[in-house]
């Protein structure tokens, strides 16, 4: 997968907190949705370039963020 693409693959995270993301979902019903699961370490890094060495707006302020591990999600709100 592509630094620039992201993964909403929810088997992809860390299987104990797979189980809290899955009943919140279950719970929160069609109000949200997730716009990202897990992510490469790459992706962090380039996700964590913005705003510092590219161009744009700062969207994460660490480069060793739980999205590597598998055990953070990013929500919307539809």
């Amino acid at each position: 997968m592509s630094v620039t693409q992201t993964n909403r693959d929810l088997s992809l995270l860390n299987s104990d907190f797979k189980k809290k993301v899955d009943l919140f979902l279950k719970e929160a019903g069609d109000r949200i949705f997730v716009t990202e699961a897990y992510r490469s370490q790459e992706r962090q890094e380039h996700l964590y370039s913005f705003g510092r060495t590219r161009k744009g707006a700062k969207v994460t302020w660490t480069l060793e963020s739980e999205h590597t591990k598998g055990r953070a999600i990013d929500i919307a709100f539809k």
